[in-house]
């Protein structure tokens, strides 16, 4: 599994945090402002 340096990974999302963000519905979250539950 290849590991990214921070540069990468910044490079990755703003690539591509669109389509997770479609994958799990965040967008749909954000517009009914629903608190994003975070896992501990």
């Amino acid at each position: 599994r290849k590991e990214f340096v921070e540069r990468e990974a910044e490079v990755w999302w703003a690539e591509n945090h669109g389509t997770v963000f479609e994958q799990y519905n965040v967008w749909k979250s954000l517009r009914l402002r629903q608190p994003v539950q975070r896992l501990k």
